[in-house]
């Protein structure tokens, strides 16, 4: 037992209060506090995970609630939890999270469900569940539990799940788990299970999977959500019911999260046939590159394909147009130049335009970004974007480009 768990609420609230007294992990370190070994480590750990929640879980943060930093590191950002209530086709009434971990993808349904069943077999984390439920003062709406995966369904015999959640453990030690075997509980073993007692279940799975192989695992499945916060992949998740069978049409909803209530959604089926995409050697006006949820998906091409863009170079996700889109979803560039890729080349440019500092870009080129920067002495910029990439005829080109 955690010896957080053996102390009486004010004692636990004295250690909160000197962790949110020394905000800065060094602050704390150089300061002489009489504290038992264990109990000074512990505090030092609250510091540096309230330094991330701040930004990751910042309703946890603010009501001054406790972290472990693997549960802080698997918990899914609460922009991204919220975007996700959006998304589904129903509202449910009762939730329930096999695996709720610190609870973010569970408590996002705070205003919509009436009832939330948070679930654990980490016995601390169901302690840290009941002390920051009431800290988020949703203690009355949630009923905290204790069973595995196996287990909870005898619990809740008799009565109605609207949404199971379910978000394995796919971490050991440093190491991260890609195939879903090695997932603890394995989701694939679970899925008719989970089914015969919940409507939806809603399954977080790594980035690092594919598409087909999600498709092929899974005998329910009807949507995949490609999940980016601020365009970076974070999650694919998988919504499933009983009333869909493996072989029939899956939808691809590719999400970019900005803030809770900004965000950029495209569906495509796969069921869909994809028209051809136009190409071309000779790059126009503008440059764009779609979000990586999108490139993710698979689906880049037929996206660039129905926003009338052409593609400038063999299974890279480059695009061109002599017209902006608008809304398009993803990076748009307003083009300065165009050119066969050489050094000299590059060089003669950058002091063409005054170029001093610009961020690089290589999609299926012979030198990596970073490789790039190092040879042309670059450092990043926000206002010039540079690109390089193979034309159709295989030629190494190069772009500057300022984003619009």
């Amino acid at each position: 037992m955690h010896f957080i768990e053996l102390l009486h609420t004010n004692e636990i609230e004295d250690l909160v209060n000197l962790v949110k007294n020394n905000p800065r992990l060094s602050d704390f370190v150089l300061k002489k506090t009489k504290l038992e070994p264990e109990i000074r480590m512990w505090v030092a750990e609250q510091i540096k995970c309230r330094e991330n929640a701040s930004k990751k879980l910042p309703s946890f943060f603010e009501k001054n609630t406790l972290f472990t930093q693997r549960g802080l590191e698997q918990a899914t950002h609460e922009s991204v939890a919220l975007v996700k209530t959006k998304l589904l086709p129903f509202k449910p009434k009762l939730v329930l999270d096999l695996t709720a971990g610190l609870g973010s993808d569970l408590f996002a349904y705070e205003n919509i469900a009436s009832t939330l069943i948070y679930n654990d077999l980490d016995t601390h984390l169901v302690f840290l569940a009941k002390y920051n439920s009431i800290k988020l003062g949703i203690s009355q709406k949630v009923q905290i539990l204790n069973f595995s995966a196996n287990q909870i369904f005898e619990q809740l015999k008799g009565i109605t799940v609207d949404l199971v959640l379910m978000d394995p453990d796919r971490r050991s030690g440093n190491s991260r788990f890609i195939s879903m075997e090695e997932y603890s509980p394995n989701p694939k073993e679970l899925e008719e299970t989970i089914l015969r007692s919940g409507k939806n279940l809603l399954t977080k799975l790594s980035p690092m999977l594919s598409i087909k192989e999600i498709t092929q695992s899974f005998k329910h499945v009807h949507t995949i959500f490609v999940v980016s916060y601020r365009n970076e992949v974070k999650e694919i998740s998988t919504l499933h019911s009983l009333e869909s069978n493996k072989g029939e049409k899956v939808r691809i909803t590719c999400v970019d999260v900005y803030s809770e209530n900004k965000f950029q959604t495209v569906t495509f089926n796969t069921a869909e046939q994809t028209l051809p995409l136009r190409v071309s050697n000779q790059l126009g006006k503008y440059f764009y590159e779609p979000y990586k949820a999108i490139i993710k998906s698979g689906y880049a091409d037929t996206y660039a394909g129905q926003s009338n863009l052409e593609s400038i170079s063999a299974n890279i996700p480059y695009y061109t147009s002599n017209n902006v889109v608008s809304k398009f979803m993803g990076r748009v560039f307003s083009v300065l130049y165009e050119g066969r890729f050489s050094v000299k080349e590059v060089r003669n440019t950058c002091k063409k335009f005054k170029v001093e500092k610009a961020s690089l870009s290589a999609r299926g080129f012979y030198e990596k970004a970073e490789a790039l920067e190092k040879t042309l002495n670059m450092k990043p910029s926000t206002e010039y974007f540079m690109f390089f990439y193979l034309d159709y005829s295989k030629n190494p080109r190069f772009c500057l480009t300022v984003p619009i």
